[in-house]
């Protein structure tokens, strides 16, 4: 006879469901998993549901504790969303925890507070760490010890190389096991490697005192050889994971996961700056050392991942890559990624606009890092709690049109309007909001990914789709140090339209306009409304003139390059051209949204794209052209800074 319902109540579940349900929550039963049963009595729940299943047992199957027990059950399960939060409140609070812990309805392998899950968070959360601790590391400590520009970037060459290979590193782990395993091994191995290099650098430095370049640069590459190895196998796992979430959480996993890696970089990375201040860089890289060995080795050890899976050979591996890059659910969207990353050109004279003219000072700077960093996270933390359930298309336009208006903040600033703002804090809002949108465009792009990965080959897949949005954000960043010689915004350019020069040479007569000594003939500039004219002297190169214009009477300094035959400042020297560079950055950004199309609104619409004919060999061969070349000029130029630093014309 069935149960009797309340008016409100929904019907009983069937008997499968029953059974799959309590099985998910470890009542057990003759399909139930006795390891499941295991692990909730390991975490507080087991004991309580088995003392309810004991007490609606003495009462006979059609008790008053049985239809409590399943009115519960199908209430927490399929009622509606509020109905649902009024049900949670009535359980126990124990169950309560537990439930926000581990949630009951995702599967048990992406339960990331499981103790044979909890290597993926702490992973993600020791990436963002090091990224951060070693900031001040790389970049100070080898100019600290007297290295010369090109060991620099020597340095900055050999730590960033191992990047390159992440393509690699991803399919050796999708078809070779190492002691039985995929991933766990070689995750294993990178952390060692990692932590052992820094605790090893440590050690010599407490033994015999600095350390010379060269083994300051073999360390440095032993730990992002093993960073980016250990890196590339917790993506890999992560892809791997993604596909078994339920379908209504989609994606929360990978947000879960990159939130605990930019919240740990916004935590560590003033953090270093204080170490490294207070304490040394002995302190950091102690820190960097300890860390993946104390941490990582032991949760990597208890991760649990299959024993001797089915691994493609080589040559199914680059078959079914193949497969993947040929269907237009790949070359589409992933064109789109790489044209608008490629297109986000930014103004790379900006922050020498901000110490030159605004005059910011080190503190300043690294504060609007620091908030950077903070927005960053609070932007990944908005994806995961809200945009998530919009389109992906509409996450692009929202945000694309967020970022011009915060570039037409910057112009703004460039005038002196700020509403009463300091400098500061204006340029603090401009910058930082800028980070906060990439916060919010990063996931969806990281979430299309994961749904792109073929089964089998998440490793080298999802490496080579980061490496092609990669690959696009350095393209752009070339453009943007090109679009420097169209306008006159160099450092000189802007000094001379922010600085008096009152001890100029006087045989300048920038009032009379007459030429001073060495023929220096001067140019009249309009005057501006309220204001006076502007003599402008013509520089010639032999005339040995350090002073090269003049506003209201005063001589103001300008170092013009000697290969500058006049230099046309009456719309205010710098500061026009800085104006035109910033519109043009901001045009160049916006027209991203041309190709949106291309870019599938849900997942739905992604997996729609991937039936049917949609393939094509031209779209492939393209996509991994794009793909080969950007890791050929990737190799080439790490290599090259190592070998032969300033190659690229570097000063």
């Amino acid at each position: 006879m069935p149960l009797p319902l309340h008016d409100n109540d929904p019907p009983p579940l069937p008997a499968m469901e029953m059974t799959q349900f309590n099985t998910t929550v470890g009542l057990g039963g003759e399909d139930s998993d006795g390891e499941e049963q295991e692990d909730l009595s390991r975490f507080g729940m087991g004991d309580n549901l088995q003392s309810v299943s004991r007490r609606t047992s003495s009462m006979g199957s059609e008790g008053d504790g049985m239809q409590l027990l399943q009115t519960m059950e199908i209430k927490s399960t399929f009622a509606p969303e509020g109905q649902k939060q009024s049900t949670q409140k009535n359980l126990p609070l124990s169950v309560r925890i537990n439930h926000y812990l581990f949630p009951p309805h995702l599967p048990p392998a992406v339960q990331l507070l499981r103790m044979e899950n909890l290597a993926i968070p702490a992973c993600y959360f020791l990436v963002g760490s090091l990224q951060g601790l070693s900031g001040v590391l790389m970049n100070v400590y080898p100019i600290d010890l007297g290295a010369t520009e090109a060991q620099q970037i020597t340095i900055s060459g050999l730590r960033g190389l191992p990047a390159s290979f992440k393509l690699v590193f991803g399919f050796i782990s999708d078809g070779y096991l190492l002691f039985g395993y995929r991933r766990k091994s070689y995750m294993f191995i990178g952390w060692a490697l990692c932590g052992g290099s820094m605790l090893f650098l440590y050690l010599t430095i407490k033994a015999n005192g600095d350390p010379n370049i060269t083994f300051l640069s073999c360390m440095y590459f032993l730990f992002g050889l093993g960073f980016w190895y250990a890196d590339v196998m917790a993506d890999s796992v992560v892809a791997e994971k993604a596909k078994l979430e339920p379908e209504g959480t989609r994606g929360s996993l990978q947000s879960t996961c990159y939130a605990m890696r930019f919240f740990a970089l916004m935590v560590f990375s003033p953090i270093s700056t204080w170490l490294y201040a207070a304490h040394g860089p002995t302190s950091v890289i102690f820190l960097m050392g300890t860390l993946p060995l104390v941490i990582m080795l032991p949760l990597v050890l208890r991760f649990r991942e299959e024993f001797n899976p089915i691994v493609m050979t080589p040559k199914q591996q680059c078959n079914e890559i193949w497969k993947t890059v040929c269907s237009r659910a790949v070359w589409q969207p992933m064109g789109f990624v790489y044209l608008y990353n490629v297109l986000q050109v930014g103004n790379a004279a900006w922050k020498q606009y901000l110490v030159t003219v605004l005059e910011f000072t080190s503190v300043e700077l690294n504060s609007l890092l620091i908030a950077s960093y903070v927005l960053l996270y609070v932007g990944v933390m908005s994806y995961k709690y809200y945009f998530i359930k919009w389109s992906w298309r509409k996450v692009y336009i929202f945000t694309t049109t967020i970022n011009g208006f915060l570039s037409g903040l910057q112009i703004l600033l460039i005038f002196g309007i700020t509403f009463g703002l300091g400098n500061f804090w204006f340029a603090l809002g401009d910058d930082a909001m800028a980070e906060f949108i990439a916060g919010i465009q990063f996931l969806p792009t990281t979430i299309m990914m994961v749904h792109l990965c073929p089964v089998g080959s998440e490793g080298a897949s999802y490496a080579m789709f980061t490496t092609v949005h990669n690959a696009a954000l350095n393209l752009s960043q070339v453009f943007s140090t090109l679009l420097l010689g169209i306008w006159p915004v160099g450092k000189a350019v802007l000094q001379a339209a922010n600085h008096n020069c009152l001890d100029c040479l006087e045989d300048i007569d920038c009032v009379g306009g007459g030429g001073g000594e060495g023929g220096t003939g001067f140019q009249t500039c309009p005057a501006e409304e309220g204001g006076s004219e502007l003599f402008l002297p013509i520089y010639q190169p032999d005339a040995g003139v350090d002073c090269s214009m003049c506003l209201g009477g005063e001589a103001v300094q300008c170092a013009v390059p000697d290969d500058t035959d006049a230099l046309n400042i009456c719309e205010a020297p710098g500061v026009s051209g800085f104006v035109k560079l910033t519109l043009l950055t901001t045009a160049l950004q916006i027209s991203g949204l041309l190709f949106v199309k291309l870019l599938p609104g849900t997942r739905e619409e992604l997996m729609a794209m991937n039936k049917g004919s949609n393939s094509s060999r031209v779209g492939g061969t393209i996509f991994l052209t794009i793909t080969g070349v950007s890791l050929l000029y990737s190799v080439v130029a790490g290599v090259l800074n190592i070998v032969s630093p300033g190659w690229s014309g570097e000063s």
